[in-house]
C-alpha cells in the first residue's frame, strides 16, 4: 500500500521538476526573428517581426507578431499574431495591410483579420502598397495586360449587386500557353475586385522578388533594384516615367517612403543601417539629394533584419538583434539620430508592456500548488492507505465513465471551440491557435465558466450533469458526504488538472484511488451512485434485522 502512495508522490514530484525545467526550455527554443517589416501612416507606426523556431522547418512554420504605436511613443498596443510570415506591410487609411509569404494578403486589426481577394487566375502578388484610400498590387501574370481582359473575379461581391449582375461580371483571361512570357502588372483594388491598370516598365525584370510601392500626393511610385542601381518610376496620367536612378555599391534593399510632400528612398546594403535619398519636385520630375548615411550606436556589421518607414516627420529605422526589436528615429532632412532607440522585448503589449517573466511566475504558482497538494496528501497518508486497503470494496468510478462524464462537463470549452471554428478567419496554424489574443481570451472565459459551473453544481446538487448521466458522485474517502470546502478546492484545481495538458487524466490513471490533483487536495474520490445506494440499503436492512 505504501508503494501505491509513493507512486502518486513520485508522479507529483515529476510534474514539479517538469515545470521547473519549462522556463529553461522556453528560453532555449525561443524563435528567432527572421525578418522585420515597418509601415507608417501619419503618426501611426506598425512593426512586424517574422518568427521562425528552426531554419530547417519550411516556411509554413513561420508566424508573425505585429506591434503598433501612435507616435510619439504613447505605448505599444497589444500585439497581433498572424500564423504566417509577413513579406511586406502597407495600409489603407487606418487599416493595416499585410502581404504574407504564403501569397495571401490580409487586413489586420487587434481583434482579428480578414483575407483579401486573390488576383485574377490566382496570379502571384509580388508587392502590395496603399495610401489613404486605395490599395495597389503588382502581380506576375502570363502575357501581362494582354493576358487579362474584362474585369477580374469578385471573391466577395458587394451586397448591392444582384445575382444577375454577379453572374455576368466574371473573369475572362486570354488563353494562356506555356510560351507566354510572364509580365509584371499593376492592379488596383476596387471594393473586392482587382482591376488591372498597366504593365510595369519593361526595364523591371519579371523575375524580381521585391518591389516597393508608395503613393505620394496623388502620384504612384515604384522602386526596384535593377542592375545594381535603384530605378524609381512614377505613374502620372496613365503612363510610366523614370523618376530617377540612384547608385550605391552593394545595394540589396530599396524602399520608397512617403515624405508627405516628397518621396524618400531608403537604401541599404547587406549590412548596416543604410542611407536615404530625398526627392524634390513632383511626379517624375525629381531632383535627388546626396545620400544621407544613417548611423546607430549598435553594431550592425553583421546581417540583421531591418526596414524603414516615415512616421510623424521622422524616418524610423527598425532592426532586430538577438530576440529584441529596436526603433531608431532620424531627422529626415539631415539623417541625424534623434533620441535613443525604443526597445521592444518579446511578448510586450499595452502601454507598459507585459512582464516577460509572466510565464515563469505562472510556473512558480503551479509548482506551489503541486507542492501544497503533496504536503496535504502526506498529512492524509494514513487515511489514503486505509482507503486503499479496502479499494476492492469501493465502487470506484470506471475510467471510461469518468472520462465521458468529464468530457460532457467541459461543455464551455466545446462551445468556445465550436464558435472559433465557425469564424471565417479561424486560424489553423498550431502556434497561432495557442498564441492568438482573441483565442486566449475566449479560452480563459471558457475555463472560468467551467470552474464556476462545476463548483456551483457540486455544492448545490452534489453532482454535475456528466456525473448525473453516468450515475457517479463525489464522496470523501470514508464514504461520507464532502463539505463545501472540499468541493471548492476539488473543482478549483481543475485549472491545473485540465489546463496543464490534461494532467488530471494522467493522475486518475496512475492513482490507485483514481484521484486527480483536485481529489488529492480535497480528500475526495468519485464512486458509482447506484452501487453506493445498494450498499447503504443492505447496511440499513442488516441494522434493522439486528435490532429485531
Amino acid at each position: 500500500m505504501k508503494h501505491a502512495v509513493n507512486k502518486v508522490m513520485s508522479l507529483l514530484m515529476l510534474l514539479v521538476l517538469m515545470l521547473a525545467a519549462a522556463p529553461v526550455q522556453a528560453v532555449m527554443t525561443s524563435p528567432a526573428v527572421q525578418d522585420v517589416a515597418a509601415e507608417g501612416a501619419g503618426d501611426q507606426l506598425w512593426i512586424a517581426e517574422v518568427l521562425h523556431a528552426d531554419d530547417s522547418v519550411p516556411t509554413s512554420a513561420e508566424r508573425s507578431r505585429v506591434y503598433s504605436m501612435t507616435m510619439p511613443s504613447d505605448g505599444w498596443q497589444r500585439p497581433m499574431l498572424i500564423g504566417a510570415g509577413i513579406k511586406d506591410l502597407s495600409h489603407r487609411g487606418s487599416q493595416l495591410v499585410a502581404l504574407l509569404r504564403t501569397g495571401e494578403w490580409v487586413f489586420a486589426w487587434p481583434d482579428g483579420r480578414s483575407t483579401g481577394p486573390a488576383l485574377p487566375d490566382n496570379a502571384e502578388i509580388v508587392s502590395i502598397g496603399g495610401d489613404g484610400s486605395a490599395i495597389w498590387a503588382v502581380g506576375r501574370v502570363p502575357g501581362g495586360m494582354a493576358g487579362v481582359t474584362t474585369r477580374p473575379a469578385t471573391t466577395e461581391p458587394d451586397a448591392s449587386e444582384t445575382a444577375t449582375t454577379r453572374a455576368t461580371e466574371s473573369v475572362t483571361t486570354a488563353p494562356s500557353t506555356l510560351a507566354e512570357p510572364m509580365r509584371l502588372v499593376l492592379f488596383r483594388l476596387d471594393r473586392s475586385s482587382w482591376i488591372p491598370e498597366a504593365d510595369l516598365p519593361s526595364d523591371i525584370p519579371e523575375s524580381i522578388t521585391r518591389l516597393s510601392i508608395e503613393t505620394i500626393r496623388g502620384s504612384l511610385y515604384i522602386a526596384a533594384i535593377v542592375g545594381g542601381q535603384i530605378e524609381i518610376y512614377a505613374r502620372d496620367e496613365d503612363h510610366w516615367a523614370l523618376a530617377g536612378k540612384l547608385k550605391s555599391p552593394g545595394l540589396v534593399r530599396a524602399k520608397v517612403l512617403d515624405g508627405e510632400d516628397r518621396p524618400i528612398v531608403w537604401a541599404a546594403g547587406a549590412t548596416g543601417p543604410g542611407m536615404f535619398f530625398i526627392g524634390s519636385g513632383s511626379g517624375a520630375q525629381q531632383q535627388w539629394s546626396k545620400p544621407a548615411e544613417l548611423r546607430v550606436k549598435a553594431d550592425m556589421s553583421q546581417l540583421l533584419p531591418r526596414d524603414a518607414t516615415v512616421v510623424a516627420h521622422r524616418v524610423e529605422l527598425v532592426y532586430a538583434k538577438a530576440d529584441k526589436l529596436y526603433v531608431q528615429s532620424f531627422d529626415w532632412r539631415t539623417g541625424q539620430v534623434t533620441g535613443d532607440p525604443i526597445v521592444i522585448t518579446p511578448g510586450m503589449s499595452g502601454s507598459t508592456g507585459a512582464d516577460p517573466k509572466f510565464g515563469l511566475w505562472i510556473n512558480i504558482a503551479i509548482m506551489t500548488v503541486l507542492l501544497m497538494v503533496m504536503a496535504g496528501a502526506m498529512r492524509r497518508r494514513g487515511e489514503i492507505e486505509e482507503t486503499i486497503q479496502r479499494v476492492d470494496r469501493l465502487p470506484l468510478a470506471p475510467l471510461g465513465m469518468r472520462l465521458a462524464a468529464g468530457l460532457i462537463d467541459m461543455w464551455p470549452q466545446w462551445t468556445a471551440a465550436t464558435y472559433l471554428s465557425l469564424r471565417p478567419d479561424a486560424p489553423t496554424d498550431f502556434q497561432t491557435v495557442f498564441s492568438d489574443p482573441i483565442i486566449m481570451r475566449l479560452n480563459m472565459a471558457a475555463m472560468v465558466a467551467y470552474i464556476i459551473y462545476t463548483i456551483v453544481s457540486e455544492m448545490l446538487f452534489g453532482r454535475t450533469i456528466g456525473k448525473v448521466i453516468f450515475g457517479l458522485r463525489v464522496v470523501r474517502m470514508d464514504g461520507s458526504k464532502p463539505n463545501s470546502g472540499s468541493l471548492f478546492v476539488r473543482n478549483l484545481l481543475r485549472v491545473v488538472d485540465v489546463g496543464l495538458m490534461f494532467v488530471g487524466g494522467v493522475m486518475i490513471i496512475m492513482s490507485p484511488l483514481r484521484q486527480r490533483l483536485g481529489d488529492l487536495a480535497g480528500g475526495t474520490i468519485v464512486v458509482r451512485q447506484r452501487v453506493v445506494q445498494a450498499q447503504d440499503s443492505r447496511e440499513e436492512e442488516m441494522a434493522g434485522s439486528g435490532r429485531e
